[in-house]
């Protein structure tokens, strides 16, 4: 009797071991959110600043994803320079090879890269991206596109409709042939109700336009501009009905403008919009254990700390943060700072430990199995 026991025991360790991988052999869905230009002491600060400024008790939606999944670091360099800028860092994680400042989807000298909108798409996977840039951005076009300059905006935005996009919201209204996308047969939007209106939910494919240029800062949007949050929820609602799964992008793109700028308490409204939109991202994923989330940065901008700034002087308090003393800025530009990679959901494990950016490409691949 007990040799019997022994032995079904055996076999059921041998079985639940021979069916783990199988059971998450590929993510249904894969979500990369990327932060432009936010680098670790601006999500603290951003925390503080939510906390002691807008009196929102912690922890951030970021916090809760660290809570939840894995952690790893991810260095940016391009292959022409130490500071990478967007384009090419968006390259790196889309298709997986680094190339030089300025490029989009292609590599140093110039030859079209496979992106991940194209693998998913060859399998049959709805593809979104969602950014408060322009769609025709540095970080958009170069999932979706290749140009030899990110100045191209007008032959990203055409590549874009001519791949067939699923879902595209974000700004940039000027760089796109609003009637030629119809005639593709884009449901175009211009204002957040739009999102949610019967008529889109009929449509196969969703062009958001909500601002000639980029879609403003948190603190000069109207009742008709969507935030982060509004667009990516939408998204997830469209993409979820293609029952092969969807690859989505996500990108909080005015973090990195008003860092550049150098404008706070802006910068730190950014960050909590994005924060908003990961929110809404977790609760996708909490509800679809199928689905990956992968949450980076492309890079790091102004460096912004909160210290004394010289000799002799005091270490700022919770008071002095909230009258926006004792906040110092490296730069206004990009740094070659290390950025933050969160891993959460179904295939997150390998996100754990030091990553280049260019290693994005195959975390996705892997996820889904290609």
């Amino acid at each position: 009797m007990m040799k019997d026991i022994r032995r079904i025991a055996f076999l059921v360790c041998v079985f639940a071991v021979g069916a783990a991988p199988a059971a998450w052999a590929r993510s249904r869905n894969v979500i990369v959110m990327i932060g432009d230009g936010m680098g670790f002491s601006l999500i603290g600060l951003s925390r503080n600043y939510s906390e002691f400024v807008l009196r929102i008790p912690p922890p951030l939606a970021l916090q809760e994803a660290l809570r939840l999944g894995r952690m790893g670091l991810v260095s940016n360099r391009s292959s022409s320079h130490l500071v990478t800028d967007s384009a090419a860092a968006a390259t790196a994680m889309a298709c997986g090879v680094r190339t030089s400042n300025g490029s989009i989807g292609m590599d140093e000298d110039g030859r079209p890269l496979t992106d991940i909108v194209e693998l998913a798409q060859g399998q049959g996977l709805a593809v979104g991206v969602v950014t408060t840039d322009a769609l025709s951005g540095a970080t958009p076009g170069a999932f979706t596109a290749h140009a030899a300059s990110r100045r191209s905006s007008g032959i990203i935005a055409s590549q874009q409709i001519s791949k067939r996009i699923t879902v595209l919201l974000g700004g940039g209204g000027e760089d796109y042939d609003l009637d030629a996308a119809k005639k593709a047969g884009y449901f175009v939007m211009t204002r957040k109700k739009d999102l949610l209106s019967p008529a889109a939910q009929k449509k196969n494919l969703w062009l958001g336009i909500f601002s000639s240029a980029e879609i403003p800062y948190v603190d000069e949007r109207t009742p008709d501009t969507p935030s982060l949050k509004d667009m990516t929820r939408a998204a997830l609602g469209k993409l979820a009905r293609n029952d092969r799964g969807f690859f989505l992008m996500v990108e909080g793109g005015r973090i990195d403008h008003a860092a550049h700028a150098n404008k706070t308490p802006r910068v730190f409204d950014e960050v909590l919009d994005f924060d908003a939109a990961v929110g809404a991202v977790l609760e996708f994923v909490k509800a679809h254990p199928d689905t990956t989330l992968f949450l980076t940065a492309d890079h790091e901008t102004g460096g912004v700390g909160l210290t004394k700034k010289e000799a002799g002087e005091y270490y700022p308090t919770a008071e002095d943060f909230e009258k926006g003393r004792g906040l110092h800025w490296l730069s206004k530009d990009h740094t070659a700072a290390p950025v933050l990679l969160v891993g959460v959901g179904a295939d997150a494990a390998s996100v754990n430990g030091w990553h280049d950016n260019t290693d994005l490409f195959q975390l996705v691949k892997d996820a889904f199995g290609l």
